[in-house]
């Protein structure tokens, strides 16, 4: 499309002007005051980049238009991006390890579990996350666990041993380890 005028007020920052007949994205004609949404745009030098685009209707030269600001957020998808992958590598990592795991919030509400843990308690994730800890973790081992919570909030690791029991009630033993994320 024939863009009527194009501003550019940064590097990143572009306002376009162009006639409501030139929108050939569904998204851009439907625009309405302070829509907001990403798109790929391709400049008009040949440039393909992701953008966030603020569009809002105006009036140019008496005819309707819309005005488009663009902010070109390819840096953003990309940090985005690599944020995912890192963050699928932890997931897998967490999933495979024979050892088991838990994610504690600092206030120490269980959050998630991977498998090992769930085998080593025999529950399910999901019966071990709405359990009470008590239902896993002995009264003898309480203390200990408050301990690791309170020295992972202070920002240091933490390690002991300690007992933990399994649905059917029987006790295990287990080396505690924690650090703060």
């Amino acid at each position: 499309p024939q863009l009527t005028e194009a501003c550019p007020l940064s590097n990143r920052l572009v306002a376009v002007f162009t006639p409501f007949e030139n929108l050939t994205d569904p998204r851009l004609a439907r625009t309405r005051v302070h829509d907001l949404f990403d798109l790929v745009v391709v400049a008009l030098c040949g440039t393909i980049f992701d953008a966030e685009v603020h569009g809002v209707p105006v009036h140019y030269g008496n005819e309707p238009h819309l005005l488009l600001i663009m902010r070109d957020i390819t840096k953003d998808k990309l940090a985005e991006q690599q944020l995912a992958d890192r963050e699928e590598q932890y997931r897998v990592m967490f999933n495979a390890t024979s050892d088991g795991m838990a994610l504690w919030t600092i206030d120490g509400k269980l959050v998630d579990v991977n498998q090992a843990c769930c085998n080593l308690h025999g529950m399910t994730r999901e019966q071990l996350l709405k359990a009470p800890l008590t239902e896993f973790v002995p009264p003898e081992t309480m203390p200990k666990l408050m301990q690791l919570l309170a020295t992972a909030r202070e920002g240091h690791a933490y390690q002991d041993e300690a007992i933990a029991t399994h649905k059917n009630g029987e006790v295990f033993h287990l080396d505690m380890r924690g650090v703060p994320a």
